[in-house]
């Protein structure tokens, strides 16, 4: 049994992905004015995210950032924090529909982040 209430990385992942699947239903089901359903914009094979470049590209720095969840906009780093809480109320304020967050392990959790 966990002392601190904070959630752990895992529960985390799983709320998240618990809200893209009801978001991802949410807009399969969305109709368009011609009867049409509405598609979402699926990734082509091949070509990364503006914010999977972001993180390639600054894949150094990352280390500041261990422990931190962060939320990337069209390449750019719109807020951190080590609560993720933080990072929904941002999401929220900046109507960001569909949000890219990452989380930088610590040490403890993860060798990814180069030294």
């Amino acid at each position: 049994m966990r002392t601190n209430s904070r959630p752990d990385a895992a529960e985390i992942v799983k709320k998240v992905r618990a809200r893209l699947k009801l978001r991802k239903d949410r807009d399969s089901n969305r109709v368009g004015g011609n009867g049409a359903r509405s598609s979402v914009q699926q990734k082509q094979p091949g070509r990364e995210t503006n914010e999977m470049k972001w993180l390639v590209q600054h894949s150094r720095a990352l280390e500041r950032y261990r422990g931190e969840w962060l939320l990337l906009q069209g390449g750019a780093l719109v807020a951190h924090h080590r609560d993720f809480g933080v990072l929904q109320d941002a999401i929220a304020v900046r109507n960001i529909s569909s949000p890219f967050v990452y989380y930088v392990p610590t040490k403890e959790e993860s060798s990814f982040v180069p030294a």
